[in-house]
């Protein structure tokens, strides 16, 4: 655990004073180039901008490893964006994990033996399809942590936050550091925990079940964060969010198509490379969209009712915008401007609420 900050940060003292923007990175594996691409179209439009404009990181899966790059460099925001952009730009599937013939053939040897022998010789072998040494070799050579931390210590970071799913437990865990006035949350499904985060918190939300191997974090076994991670959105409003930066790397929403698409008939039966992206795109892809969605439902009730116990209900401000910057009808350059124009986006502002302690309603 981490020994909090102290309470005369600036990132406190400015708490009530200026409104809180968070940045919520999802999943998407090698799709975690399009949020880097977002983010550089971010900088071109704020290119006066020179520290990082969203206090609060919030990350899962992929999303984690581009956070913590902008948290490392909070004070320097073109130079992490920068660094985000080469870092991507260079990644091969040999920077990522093992392809060499023999690390290939010992895997799958593991993978024979338990499936077909395990009964007799007892299992554990085969441990993950991929060998992902060289990805933490990798992170250990170009991310800082220790400078993340002192991004947070200094207060030019307000608060960052990494999702990974227990194997224990089969929770959503998200682990965070910030100031004091962050308290952890315990959820049917998630819960939250204050600790000094390093390179393994990092691997471990973004180990793929199956394909890569678990993390040990303290002696608990860790896989991605987005397996079990149903509101994507709660650990930035936990954190003290008033707005909210959200880039996806989804598919096409359902109101998107047309009956025609939605009903037509396959070309053939699905291939296993189909099966292998339909659950790829349910465990990277759907949480965030239906978060939104929830969210979005939540405002709509408050505004309807306006209850007297909601009285002092805090607010996310913003609306539905393109990804696509610049291009005509978006609105890139001030994108948490109230809208109803709920069109399909991957960069997404959007009204949500956080209600006070009182109010009984959780995240």
């Amino acid at each position: 655990m981490s020994d909090v900050r102290s309470s005369g940060t600036s990132y406190e003292a400015s708490e009530r004073a200026v409104p809180k923007t968070a940045l919520v990175l999802s999943g998407g594996g090698a799709r975690g180039a399009y949020q880097v691409g977002a983010l550089r179209g971010l900088h071109e439009l704020l290119h006066e901008q020179r520290s990082l404009p969203f206090p609060i990181l919030v990350g899962a899966s992929a999303g984690s490893i581009t956070n913590a790059f902008l948290g490392a460099h909070a004070a320097d925001f073109p130079r992490a964006v920068r660094k985000l952009v080469n870092f991507w730009e260079g990644l091969r599937p040999d920077d990522v994990f093992r392809t060499d013939a023999r690390t290939l053939a010992r895997v799958a040897f593991s993978w024979a033996a338990d499936l077909s022998l395990g009964s007799w010789i007892g299992t554990g072998r085969g441990r993950s399809l991929l060998v992902s040494d060289p990805l933490r070799a990798l992170l250990h050579e170009r991310l800082d942590m220790d400078a993340l931390q002192g991004s947070i210590e200094r207060g030019q970071l307000g608060a960052f936050a990494l999702t990974t799913t227990s194997y224990r437990t089969g929770l959503a865990v998200t682990f965070f550091d910030g100031p004091t006035s962050i308290e952890p949350w315990v959820r049917s499904t998630r819960i939250g925990i204050r600790q000094h985060l390093t390179i393994d918190h990092v691997m471990a939300s973004s180990a793929i079940p199956f394909f890569f191997p678990a993390v040990p974090v303290d002696g608990t076994y860790y896989a991605d964060g987005c397996v079990r991670l149903n509101a994507p959105l709660s650990p930035a409003i936990h954190m003290g969010a008033d707005r909210i930066l959200a880039i996806s790397v989804r598919y096409p929403r359902a109101s998107d198509l047309g009956s025609h698409t939605l009903t037509a008939p396959n070309d053939g039966y699905p291939t296993a490379a189909d099966t292998a992206g339909l659950l790829l795109n349910a465990l990277f892809l759907e949480a965030l969209e239906s978060d939104v969605e929830r969210l979005e439902r939540i405002n709509r009730t408050v505004d309807y009712f306006r209850a007297p116990s909601l009285r002092g209900a805090r607010r996310l401000s913003g609306g539905f915008r393109s990804s696509s910057f610049g291009r005509p009808g978006t609105s890139a350059t001030s994108p948490c401007k109230r809208s109803t124009d709920f069109r399909t986006c991957s960069v997404t502002s959007f009204v949500a609420l956080a209600p006070p302690a009182s109010a009984g309603w959780t995240f």
